[in-house]
């Protein structure tokens, strides 16, 4: 999420200088077609958020013995109107990629309000590789492929 700094036509920067230096990178003078819909009031200066992806965060590799939370930063959700994002977890045999794909477990997603994004429990795998899907309704919207590799004590 981007945050910005509104200032209407016919205002000068100048005036609002305490309120956004420092706070945003970018401040808009006059409203334009690809902000209108984020800016509240078009009359009045204002801090605005402008969504700007959706993507997975998860780990490439992963040891076998430490646990892992996979998040999904969607900006463009509807916070008075959460989604249920559900994380599928399908096995991966990459000796024989022509063997079926099997689904190992669902993880629920919960929302985290204070870096707004979607996160699950902290999990551990088994070894092997994996292809780690977000699902939404039913619907595939992001995949993530990960290898889970054995942990070795190193012995004294």
């Amino acid at each position: 999420m981007r945050k910005i700094f509104y200032i209407p036509d016919g205002h000068s920067m100048d005036d609002y200088k305490e309120h956004w230096e420092g706070q945003v990178a970018e401040v808009h003078t006059g409203l334009s077609p690809n902000i209108e819909k984020f800016i509240d009031d078009p009359k009045v200066a204002q801090f605005a958020h402008i969504p700007e992806f959706k993507h997975m965060y998860a780990p490439r590799t992963e040891s076998n013995t430490n646990y892992f939370q996979v998040a999904y930063v969607d900006d463009f959700v509807d916070r008075d109107n959460l989604p249920q994002y559900i994380l599928e977890v399908w096995s991966k045999n990459l000796d024989r990629p022509s063997d079926e794909q099997i689904k190992v477990d669902t993880w629920v997603m919960q929302y985290d309000k204070g870096p707004c994004f979607f996160t699950t429990e902290h999990k551990k795998l088994d070894v092997g590789w994996y292809d780690l899907i977000v699902v939404c309704e039913g619907e595939e919207v992001d995949s993530h492929e990960i290898s889970i590799y054995e942990n070795y004590d190193e012995e004294e």
